[in-house]
This record gives structure tokens, C-alpha cells and sequence, in this order.
């Protein structure tokens, strides 16, 4: 118990609940990011356990660049455009394999293609 102004008060969390009583709803699975983004794993498509999303250094290194390279490239429009979530910059990591396999065009052929549907592998 934590007192508060005089008065006993429980813990958030875990600790709140008796020791020999589980809690009535599971937790659902927690999948990770690289970005740092938290979701519930069942709102993913793929359980390949790799991250869906890379930050720069991660998308850097798939392609076999430094991370100083990689945003060069990006801000001259040389690879696929990123996702922004909140303050984050991310590329999904499908997206960069398909990317990959289709020779590295720059960012607007890749996105003609993908208009037209001739990047899908």
C-alpha cells in the first residue's frame, strides 16, 4: 500500500491485484516496431517476427548503405517514400524488398509502377 495525504492507496499495475488472483482479460501480444510503435499483434498481416516497419538505420542497412547515405537519398527522392507516424519516419519493410527486387528505381518510377501494379513480385 502507498499512502496518499494520510490515506492507503494501491498500486497501479499488476501489483494492484491480489497475489493469487489472475487478471480476468489476458493481455493481447504486443508486437514491436523498429520505429518504436506498440501494437497488438493480431492487427498484422505477416507473423514472420521481423519488424513490418524500419527506421532509417534498419532500411539503411537492408539496402546495404549507411544511414547518412540513406537520407540523402531519400531527401533527392532516390528511394520509396517513407511513412510518418507521429514524429517518426519509417519505410515498410515490403515495400523495400519489393523495391529491391525491382533494381532500385527512384521514388517516382517506383511509384508508376506501383500505380500500374508491375511491382508486385
Amino acid at each position: 500500500m502507498i499512502q496518499t495525504n494520510g490515506k492507503p492507496r494501491r498500486p497501479f499495475g499488476a501489483e494492484a491485484r491480489p497475489p493469487n488472483r489472475q487478471a480476468a482479460d489476458p493481455q493481447p501480444e504486443i508486437f514491436s516496431f523498429a520505429c518504436g510503435w506498440n501494437l497488438p499483434a493480431v492487427s498484422l498481416p505477416s507473423a514472420t517476427g521481423q519488424p513490418m516497419l524500419l527506421s532509417a538505420g534498419q532500411a539503411a542497412e537492408l539496402c546495404g548503405v549507411s544511414e547518412p547515405t540513406w537520407w540523402r537519398r531519400n531527401s533527392a527522392k532516390e528511394v520509396p517514400a517513407p511513412a510518418k507516424f507521429g514524429g517518426r519516419t519509417c519505410w515498410h519493410r515490403l515495400e523495400l524488398e519489393r523495391w529491391l527486387a525491382a533494381g532500385l528505381p527512384a521514388r517516382e518510377t517506383w511509384e508508376a509502377m506501383n500505380a500500374r501494379g508491375l511491382s508486385d513480385g
